[in-house]
């Protein structure tokens, strides 16, 4: 049961990060994220994208960095 759970929610999570791919520049800039994180949160296949997503945009955030700067 564990193992479908996982499997739905890695799918759901595919789902919603296919649909940032349709989203311009500008939105992406809204959440904090660019294209290239894009690209970058896609390999490995199996990872789960909008977990990594979610660390780009949180360490953005903390650091008080405005898109499209990775350090802080």
């Amino acid at each position: 049961l564990a193992a479908a759970a996982g499997f739905y929610r890695n799918w759901k999570n595919r789902r919603a990060f296919n649909c940032l791919g349709e989203m311009t520049d500008a939105q992406l800039a809204d959440i904090g994220l660019t294209r290239a994180d894009l690209s970058f949160a896609a390999l490995p296949f199996g990872a789960d994208p909008t977990q990594r997503l979610g660390a780009i945009a949180a360490e953005r955030m903390r650091c008080g960095l405005g898109v499209p700067a990775r350090t802080c």
